[in-house]
C-alpha cells in the first residue's frame, strides 16, 4: 500500500466515523458540525490514523443514554462502512481485543455500554445510513486540504 492509498483510506474512515457521530447526535435532538484535522491521531498506538476528527457539539443529545449512543456511533459507523451486516457481537468482540475503533474520548462518552446500547446504535445508524453517507461525502468532497480548520 502506498502513502496515497493509506491517506485516502484513513481519510474515508475518519469522515464516516465523524459522520456517524453527527447523524446519531442529530437523531437524538442535538446539533453540531464535523471538523477533520490533518494531524495524526496517535492516542491509540495500535490503531493510529493519519487524521483526527471530532464533532463540535452546538447542542448536546437529550440524555446521558443518548450521549452514550452518540459516543458509540463513530466506531460502529466505521465498522458498518466495511461490513454493513455487522452485529453487536462483532463490535463487542472487537472491543474485547482492543480493536473496536473507540477513541479515548469516545470510550469515555460510551462508558460501561451494554449489548443493548450497541444494538441500539446499530439500529439508529442503519435507519440513518443515508444521512451518515451524506455527511461523510460532504467531508470527503473537501479533500485532504479542506480538512484543516474544519473548513
Amino acid at each position: 500500500m502506498n502513502i496515497d492509498t493509506i491517506l485516502r483510506h484513513d481519510f474515508k474512515n475518519i469522515c464516516y466515523h465523524e459522520a456517524a457521530h453527527l447523524a446519531a447526535l442529530k437523531y437524538f435532538g442535538g446539533d453540531g458540525f464535523i471538523r477533520i484535522n490533518p494531524e495524526p491521531d496517535t492516542s491509540d498506538p495500535i490503531n493510529q490514523s493519519c487524521f483526527n476528527g471530532s464533532v463540535i457539539v452546538a447542542e448536546d443529545a437529550a440524555t446521558p443514554w443518548h450521549r452514550r449512543i452518540v459516543g458509540l456511533a463513530g466506531a460502529i459507523g466505521e465498522m458498518m462502512l466495511h461490513d454493513p451486516e455487522m452485529t453487536a457481537d462483532d463490535f463487542i468482540d472487537a472491543h474485547a481485543v482492543g480493536d473496536s475503533g473507540l477513541s479515548p474520548t469516545d470510550a469515555e462518552k460510551a462508558g460501561e455500554f451494554t449489548e443493548i446500547d450497541v444494538e441500539t446504535t446499530i439500529r439508529v445508524l442503519r435507519d440513518r445510513w443515508d444521512t451518515v453517507e451524506h455527511y461523510a461525502h460532504c467531508e470527503l468532497s473537501k479533500g485532504f486540504e479542506g480538512a484543516e480548520h474544519g473548513e
